[in-house]
């Protein structure tokens, strides 16, 4: 999150308006977590980070918003996680330009 922030105020400063900060996570229940706060806490989640309270009162500033990304289409993945076949593929074309489109 401090990377997306700080990438934002880096490109205002030289010149670029920056509508939204759109961070795309494949996890419903941190969603719900991030967006909530302590309302959809509980005792599992009693001893979170400090960290945790950064991203929640940066979604709350409107400084970056949280939007739903099904795995099969989270393209951070590919930088991140071994992909064999098919998806390897797909995401590799979607990456390099080869195809404008990725369906998953």
């Amino acid at each position: 999150m401090p990377q997306v922030l700080w990438t934002r105020r880096f490109l205002e400063s030289q010149g670029y308006d920056i509508c939204d900060n759109i961070v795309y996570q494949d996890n419903q229940s941190a969603i719900l977590l991030e967006k909530n706060a302590k309302a959809s806490s509980g005792k599992r989640t009693k001893h979170i980070d400090i960290r945790y309270f950064f991203v929640t009162d940066r979604i709350h500033k409107g400084d970056v918003t949280i939007e739903y990304c099904p795995t099969a289409k989270m393209v951070a993945d590919f930088f991140t996680k071994p992909l064999q076949g098919s998806l390897f593929i797909k995401m590799r074309d979607f990456i390099l330009g080869t195809t404008t489109t990725f369906d998953g």
